[in-house]
Parts: C-alpha cells; sequence; structure tokens
C-alpha cells in the first residue's frame, strides 16, 4: 500500500485528473516564470496565484524582486530599460530598484488560445515542438552547424541567453519540457512582437514566430527561414489553425 500512494503521488504531480500540469501553470509561463516548491532555489522571488497544487508550489520569476508585485500583476516584468528592449510598452511606478527598472508591459491578443503571451497561441507552439522532435528529444542535442541544438525545441545556448535563462542552465532546461516551454515563451515575446512592428503590422502572427524560432530575432525577414515556416504551416493546417 505504500508504494502504491508513492506511485500515486508522483502520477498526480504530473497529471491530475487528466489535467497537463503546464498547461495549469500557463499564468506562470506566460510571465517567464517556472512553478516550483519553495524549498528549492530561485534566481528572483516567488509569486502565489500562478500555479497549480500546494500552496507551497509558486511561481519562480527570475530577476523579480518582492517589491514587483505590481508589475507581475498587470502581466509585465520588470527590467532595465537602458540594458533591454521591450516589445511593447515600458510604464513607471510598477517595479522596485531606480527609476530605469520598469515594468515591460507586451502585445497581447492575436492567436486561438494565446493567453496574453502576444498572439504566441498553444497550437503554434506545439506545431513547433514537433518539427523539432519535441519528447524525442528530450535530454538530448545534437550537432547543428557546429553548434550544438537541444531538447525537445532544438534551443541553442544564444537562445536560451535571449530567453532570460530560465532553470538552472541551458543544457538542464533543455532536459525538462516545462523549462524548454518557459524559455521558448519569453523568448517569442521579446522577439516576436517585433517582427509585426517592423513589419507595419499591429500583432504577430505564428509565422512570424516560427521563422525567429528558426532564425533568431531577425528571422521572420530572412528568405532561409520559409521553408522551416511551411513545415509549421502544414502542422498549423492538421490541427485547425495556429
Amino acid at each position: 500500500m505504500r508504494g502504491f500512494l508513492v506511485i500515486s503521488l508522483s502520477a498526480a504531480l504530473v497529471c491530475l485528473g487528466g489535467l497537463d500540469v503546464t498547461t495549469a501553470d500557463t499564468k506562470c509561463l506566460q510571465r517567464g516564470g517556472k512553478c516550483q516548491y519553495t524549498f528549492n532555489y530561485c534566481t528572483g522571488a516567488f509569486w502565489s496565484g500562478y500555479c497549480y497544487g500546494a500552496s507551497n508550489r509558486r511561481c519562480c520569476i527570475p530577476g523579480s524582486k518582492s517589491g514587483d508585485s505590481s508589475c507581475i500583476k498587470k502581466g509585465g516584468h520588470c527590467m532595465d530599460d537602458r540594458t533591454n528592449s521591450c516589445d511593447g510598452n515600458y510604464q513607471s511606478g510598477y517595479c522596485s530598484g531606480n527609476s530605469h527598472r520598469r515594468c515591460c508591459i507586451e502585445g497581447s491578443g492575436g492567436g486561438r488560445n494565446s493567453g496574453g503571451s502576444g498572439g504566441f497561441s498553444v497550437e503554434c507552439m506545439n506545431c513547433i515542438c514537433e518539427i523539432e522532435g519535441c519528447s524525442r528529444n528530450l535530454g538530448k542535442c545534437r550537432d547543428d552547424k557546429g553548434s550544438d541544438s537541444c531538447g525537445p525545441f532544438q534551443i541553442k545556448s544564444p537562445y536560451y541567453t535571449d530567453c532570460y535563462k530560465p532553470g538552472s542552465d541551458w543544457r538542464s532546461c533543455t532536459k525538462q519540457m516545462g523549462c524548454s516551454k518557459i524559455c521558448v515563451v519569453a523568448y517569442m515575446r521579446r522577439y516576436g512582437n517585433r517582427c509585426a512592428r517592423m513589419a507595419g503590422r499591429s500583432q504577430a502572427t505564428c509565422q512570424d514566430f516560427a521563422r525567429v524560432h528558426n532564425g533568431g530575432p531577425k528571422g521572420c525577414f530572412r528568405t532561409s527561414t520559409l521553408d522551416y515556416w511551411k513545415k509549421i504551416l502544414s502542422c498549423c493546417v492538421r490541427v485547425g489553425g495556429c
């Protein structure tokens, strides 16, 4: 019986009543955070109300501080406006620290099930995951033009740096589906809407996000990413749209 309880509790952490924990933790993921128990180290501050499960399972948002609650509640994240670009608008008065530490409120709305992630829909993310190998590549890296691409989304080290380095390190993060998704969502929030603005559009599309994922911050303007987008588009059509 004791062994059964251990197995049941472990299973509950992965799937509670058929609920995907990663999906249940969407509010945390959208804020660039990771749900974890408070007895684990957090590189920023813990926030309540964004994670599924026990009261001590909270959202760890890297780089955040306890005085950032007003910004977090608005769906933004605090950062230094001198060294970081904001794919949206900076707003003052919502972050702790000096006057240059401001709240970046990024674009919202758009695709199906975007959940406020600047139009980056769950369907679009799932199709990118599928094309990159998804769960088949968990814990695996492959050589890609002289550098390693790792995990379910084939994330490279510079990509990991640009997604604000969730988790403990690049290789460890890409061994976990949850951490990999946190990285991808943060990367898309950072660069996806920039493509739309540079093209004179108010909203980024799955094509923008897919080509940025494949070709970097300016990938949406590189012809070399068009074939990759065709693969994503085929998946999007199959699932009913992205």
